[in-house]
């Protein structure tokens, strides 16, 4: 009988080591997953930082010299339909406006 009850013992005690071991890995686990998580938001600070000093200049520049340089590289159909938008904004100041046949058709056109 009391062999029964040391092996019984050293059994529980086999356990409670199994399930203090368990309890170690996950808290180990939890510090791992935190530090993670808290070098993510380091690394997004970080890059919200250099993203926000790089636009800084851009910031007190007038929308529409901000609409230029987006622009001045691309497709010169674009820009002259935004020249379009920009008169017909301004439609009332205006008296008569002729549209050549031709630039419609270039604004027709499909880029190559």
């Amino acid at each position: 009988v009391e062999a029964d009850l040391a092996v019984e013992a050293k059994e529980q005690q086999v356990r409670e080591a199994k399930i203090k071991g368990q309890i170690k890995v996950e808290e180990d686990r939890k510090q791992l997953v935190s530090a993670q998580a808290e070098n993510v938001r380091a690394e997004a600070d970080a890059q919200s930082y250099t993203i926000e000093a790089s636009l800084r200049p851009l910031r007190d520049l007038d929308a529409n010299v901000l609409q230029m340089l987006a622009i001045q590289n691309t497709d010169p159909r674009i820009m002259v339909s935004l020249a379009m938008k920009e008169l017909a904004q301004n439609a009332s100041k205006i008296g008569n406006l002729n549209i050549s046949p031709e630039l419609l058709e270039t604004l027709m056109k499909k880029s190559k």
